[in-house]
């Protein structure tokens, strides 16, 4: 009797982890970009502004571009983080409204 083939492979095993979310991370990250995704368009048009000075006043270097990108992603996901925090915050407080009632 010949060996049993697994059901899924190493690589598709990987991406059904991934995509059910236990992998954290960047699948958390992007289905907070998500949720937010009004916040964050609307902060990302600002920062690309921004950007575009930014590469304009230092010459567009190596330097100045991977600063403005890695400033512009962590601002990016300060403002997808705000709103559900807030939410967060709001449920706690109806928890303990509904707890001392």
């Amino acid at each position: 009797m010949p060996p049993e083939e697994p059901l899924l492979d190493e690589t598709e095993s990987l991406l059904l982890l991934a995509a059910s979310g236990t992998a954290g991370g960047l699948v958390g990250f992007l289905s907070m970009l998500g949720r937010n995704s009004l916040y964050v368009f609307c902060v990302g048009s600002i920062l690309s502004l921004a950007g575009q000075i930014v590469r304009f006043i230092y010459r567009g270097n190596i330097y100045s571009d991977t600063a403005v990108i890695i400033c512009g992603i962590l601002l990016m996901a300060l403002t997808a983080r705000l709103p559900e925090w807030r939410e967060s915050i709001k449920a706690r407080a109806s928890v303990r409204s509904a707890l001392s009632s």
